[in-house]
């Protein structure tokens, strides 16, 4: 699998933080190896020689430093060696962006070849905005190419034609369109691996994970709500019904606590 991008629009980010946030994006359901790869400047450094690179000699961030300018593109491990306490717009040419800037950022043709050539993929993405920040939580983005975007498209004007005498439907299925070439779920860092890989994978399609019924959240950038684990959509999801593994909630909380207890979070 290619490796999968994040970018952090949230205008200033405590490195601390962000290492937090990358142990609970981790998986330790299957403890697959990390793929979450920070993109924090617009012009990637070169693709690495060859491959694959070895766990020993991966970088942990791509940044616009000198440090890391010639560095391949590999996945990001906390600690990540930042050069301050804290990301701000002169260490990350994505603070302060929208979702949107973000997509066209990614539908850029020249921008899809750099992702080709450096194994990252462009399909799906994760955007830690200032509100995920503060929730512990993020956007995971699906691209929908322009060929499936007309057909969405189509099927909504036909849905609206339908409807067109029922007021109450017709505003339901207007209130579901997808207006640009991608859509996002709110979810939280726990879960995002889950759902991202499945999508990496089209093993399951985004509307498995998501709160069908209520469709996008326009207050949260048309994101959808998520709909909780593997086919709580039809419900919405309830924190109390939440019967997550034992074992991984446990592995995930000691990371974090080797963490704090090493300084870096």
């Amino acid at each position: 699998m290619s490796n999968w991008p994040v970018f952090i629009t949230a205008p200033e980010v405590p490195v601390k933080q962000l290492n937090k946030a990358l142990l609970l994006l981790a998986d330790y359901e299957f403890d697959c190896s990390p793929q979450w790869t920070l993109i924090l400047t617009k012009t990637l450094p070169p693709p690495p020689l060859s491959s694959p690179i070895s766990e020993t000699t991966s970088t942990t961030a791509t940044t616009n430093t000198e440090s890391t300018a010639n560095a391949a593109t590999t996945p990001s491990i906390p600690p990540l060696p930042l050069p301050s306490p804290t990301l701000t717009c002169t260490t990350n040419d994505f603070a302060q962006k929208s979702p949107h800037d973000i997509y066209t950022y990614l539908a850029d043709p020249q921008t899809r070849i750099q992702f080709r050539d450096r194994d990252l993929t462009a399909s799906n993405w994760l955007v830690i905005d200032q509100r995920g920040l503060d929730s512990e939580s993020c956007l995971l983005a699906e691209y929908i190419s322009p060929a499936d975007w007309e057909e969405e498209k189509e099927k909504e004007k036909e849905a609206e034609e339908e409807q067109e005498n029922d007021e109450e439907e017709d505003k339901k299925e207007k209130g579901n369109a997808i207006a640009y070439p991608y859509r996002m779920c709110r979810i939280p860092w726990t879960r995002a691996w889950a759902m991202f890989c499945n999508l990496d994978i089209a093993n399951m399609d985004f509307e498995e994970w998501v709160d069908e019924e209520r469709g996008p959240v326009e207050a949260d950038s048309g994101a959808w709500a998520w709909g909780g684990p593997f086919g709580g959509q039809d419900k919405g999801y309830d924190e109390e019904d939440d019967d997550e593994d034992e074992e991984v909630v446990r592995k995930r909380e000691m990371a974090v606590r080797r963490g704090v207890e090493g300084g870096w979070v």
